[in-house]
């Protein structure tokens, strides 16, 4: 294994920042939301889910005849939605902003490779979504993780 500083750090700053053009009604953290009082509109960027699994990933392999090292990141992100109005009103159109949130952070994946800090990066390929009537309204979340690949 070859000693390397990580670069997720600067790769979690180049999400938010992808990010946060997508959502200005909104509101980018870092991390969970806790229950601090929050704009309609949400994404949290290195997002823990409740199953104990880490906010971010980093792996390291070595690959080719040469075993060129590579590193790659996982960010968990989540957008959450929440609105005052019955699901059976709002639900549908929640779910098409998280989605149009998520396009927009792929899109500037695309523009800036890597976004510049990392050689390539795009939208993980798992993507899952949940709707919930609470006390107050709906809420929507679509959890979601940014992969970023390093070549050394």
């Amino acid at each position: 294994m070859i000693e390397t500083s990580s670069r997720l750090p600067e790769f979690v700053e180049a999400i938010v920042a992808a990010v946060a053009p997508a959502i200005p009604d909104g509101l980018v953290l870092y991390g969970d939301p806790g229950d601090q009082a929050l704009p309609d509109l949400v994404v949290s960027v290195m997002w823990a889910p409740e199953d104990g699994d880490g906010a971010t990933v980093r792996t390291e392999r070595a690959e080719g005849l040469g075993h060129r090292y590579r590193d790659v990141y996982q960010v968990r992100c989540v957008v959450s939605i929440w609105s005052g109005d019955h699901y059976d009103t709002v639900a549908s159109g929640m779910l098409r902003r998280c989605r149009d949130v998520m396009d927009s952070v792929e899109l500037a994946l695309k523009q800036t490779q890597g976004l510049g800090v990392l050689d390539d990066a795009g939208l993980g390929p798992d993507i899952a979504s949940g709707v919930r009537q609470v006390k107050d309204g709906t809420a929507v979340e679509v959890r979601f993780s940014v992969v970023g690949t390093a070549l050394r």
